[in-house]
């Protein structure tokens, strides 16, 4: 079976020409402009889906969404920096 390659425009083109002779290609013009709706309305969910996507991590191999992984590193730098505050402290402490 041979693939149809007919764009909206050019089916759009002909059921428009058959469209004012005959009742039936006013619906099928007006089902053909559902069909370009929806599948415009297709690709615009499948690119959301993909940005939606690198809300997590994208493929990365973790349990963890980008929030998550985000809240991790700020609780590991905040502890190595209270640890190397507390050094500090104590070095100036220990030198009096």
């Amino acid at each position: 079976m041979e693939e149809d390659t007919t764009s909206f425009e050019e089916l759009a083109d002909i059921v428009d020409e058959r469209a004012t002779r005959d009742p039936m290609g006013t619906m099928a013009l007006a089902i053909l402009c559902c069909a370009k709706a929806i599948d415009k309305a297709a690709s615009k969910i499948d690119a959301v889906a993909n940005q939606l996507k690198w809300l997590g991590t994208g493929d990365a191999a973790t349990h963890m969404g980008a929030i998550e992984a985000l809240a991790a590193m700020v609780k590991e730098t905040g502890e190595s920096l209270s640890s190397a505050v507390s050094s500090v402290g104590e070095a100036i402490a220990n030198h009096e």
